[in-house]
């Protein structure tokens, strides 16, 4: 069902590079998990409101469509603040988004550069440069991850903010012509020290020796890490969900078909 609702933007504009915003790079699994609420919306208009000119804050009343909703609560008005301009998000009427948010203490969804929102709209910019197709094939695969999701009632807390890593590369080479699933999700429980006790497979690529391949990586070569090594875990053990993509030739500027951990 689609819902209108009424969003108000407020966001800081700093004119000095002492106050620019560096972004730590998260996945798609993780902003999901990471965030309140997740959608993919319409921008139907917006209008600006107020200027706080001490605070070079500005308030801009947005009126979205929520096209389809993947995490959050069904809500027919809100205000929505966010720190910066949204890399443009309300500068396009009609322009589709996919928007990560999270409410803040005073119960306000809260938005900011760095939470990792999405335009599925193409600009002109990248058809004229013939990304139109890859672009829009990258952000359905990513709205497909999210569905299975939020079909699937899969959760994730990574809290430790842990990192998968190798104890050395998996070894062989694999066949992926004719892969037809895009992705594969695996839930992995994790001991104490941070090591992988057991795997359950969610969801499989189509193909059994690539499946194989990647579950046996997992349970021989792959550990988890927290840069900061003074976390301790209390808990005896704790699952977390890792999600491996299939990108085709082409379709990320590469001539080589291949599978990443990282959502591109």
């Amino acid at each position: 069902m689609k819902n209108i609702i009424i969003v108000l933007f407020l966001f800081v504009t700093f004119f000095s590079k002492l106050y620019a915003v560096e972004c730590i790079p998260r996945t798609l699994i993780e902003k999901y998990g990471q965030s309140d609420f997740v959608a993919k919306v319409k921008i139907k208009k917006y209008n600006t409101k107020d200027e706080d000119l001490v605070f070079k804050m500005v308030a801009v009343e947005v009126e979205i469509e929520v096209l389809e909703l993947f995490k959050g609560k069904t809500l027919n008005t809100f205000k929505l603040y966010t720190e910066s301009s949204m890399n443009g998000v309300y500068t396009s009427d009609n322009s589709t988004w996919l928007i990560f948010a999270n409410y803040n203490d005073e119960e306000k969804l809260y938005h900011y550069e760095c939470s990792g929102s999405i335009q599925l709209t193409i600009s002109e910019n990248e058809v004229r440069n013939d990304n139109a197709q890859r672009i829009e094939e990258r952000n359905k695969l990513k709205l497909d991850v999210l569905r299975f999701l939020k079909e699937n009632k899969i959760e994730y807390n990574n809290k430790h903010f842990l990192l998968p890593k190798y104890i050395e590369p998996c070894q062989g080479k694999l066949d992926l012509s004719n892969l037809k699933e895009r992705f594969a999700i695996y839930k992995i429980k994790l001991c104490k020290n941070w090591t992988v006790s057991e795997i359950e497979r969610l969801k499989e690529f189509d193909k059994k020796e690539v499946t194989d391949y990647f579950y046996n990586c997992i349970k021989d070569n792959m550990y988890f890490k927290n840069l900061e090594k003074s976390i301790e875990i209390n808990k005896d053990s704790f699952n977390i969900i890792l999600i491996y993509y299939y990108y085709p030739i082409n379709e990320y500027n590469s001539d080589e078909e291949f599978i990443s951990f990282q959502d591109l």
